[in-house]
């Protein structure tokens, strides 16, 4: 990797970083206050107020009162998925958006082979995109046992967690991929934007009717149904393995084409 090339992608990308920093702790720290352990679900009498559909399209599901499923409903089932635009933003960046520029040709221009280039920035969006949901899930946990010791279940909220790190890792290589293959800034937007934005709103029509569930075989997210995650099984395992085995062949290939192909330099 280069030191120098990851260093500059932290100062370029430090202040979104930071906003959607602030965003996501802001909802953790509002949902995780209103919980009220008596009560178990504070906003059922106000979801009764909304059409079913609707609930399910935004994935407001949840089983019981338990704080587990209180966060994995009214966060994690829509609100964590914030970060996604992080990723389409950073990840258009860090290839695409220097070739379209032509500050691809500076890059190259140093010591550095095409391979340590885009292996630079590919580590850099994984590990920015894993951080933000790291820290982030930190500061949840640090409020759930501050404000409700005993009550939340620490081995079920770290595999929720794995499962959005390993879906982000997904995504993050898809939009990683698209910023590699082409030269055009609105390219690789359209479809390493297109297709993280498509599997959200598959599973948002899924959720919105039973007769649309169909649909799961078109969209990743089937395969993070954050209740499922924290109920356990098998979608925690085959889950897993999809993701980030999938993410690893998304971001090798990516580095393969960027090494590969003309550059309008």
């Amino acid at each position: 990797m280069n030191k120098a090339l990851f260093g500059m992608n932290v100062k370029t990308n430090r202040n979104i970083w930071l906003i959607f920093f602030a965003i996501l702790v802001m909802y953790v720290a509002i949902i995780v206050s209103i919980y009220d352990p008596s009560i178990g679900d504070p906003f059922a009498a106000l979801m009764d107020m909304f059409p079913p559909e609707l609930l399910g399209a935004m994935n407001f599901t949840i089983m019981n009162g338990e704080l587990i499923s209180f966060i994995s409903g009214y966060l994690y089932g829509f609100i964590m998925f914030i970060p996604m635009i992080y990723v389409i933003i950073v990840g258009n960046r860090l290839i695409a958006k220097y070739v379209d520029s032509g500050s691809m040709a500076y890059l190259l221009s140093t010591p550095n082979k095409r391979r340590k280039i885009a292996l630079t920035q590919a580590v850099f969006l994984f590990l920015s995109t894993t951080l933000l949901i790291v820290v982030v899930a930190g500061v949840n946990l640090l409020m759930c046992i501050s404000m409700y010791p005993g009550l939340l279940d620490i081995s079920k909220f770290i595999i929720l967690n794995l499962g959005l790190i390993g879906y982000f890792a997904l995504i993050s290589s898809i939009t990683f991929l698209f910023s590699c293959i082409f030269n055009e800034t609105r390219n690789s937007l359209a479809f390493g934007a297109g297709i993280p934005l498509l599997f959200f709103v598959i599973n948002m029509l899924r959720g919105a009717s039973p007769d649309l569930d169909f649909l799961k075989y078109f969209t990743a997210l089937s395969l993070f149904d954050s209740n499922d995650w924290i109920t356990g099984g098998n979608i925690v395992w085959i889950g897993s393995v999809a993701f980030f085995l999938t993410s690893i062949l998304f971001y090798t290939l990516g580095i393969r084409i960027f090494i590969k192909k003309d550059l309008p330099l």
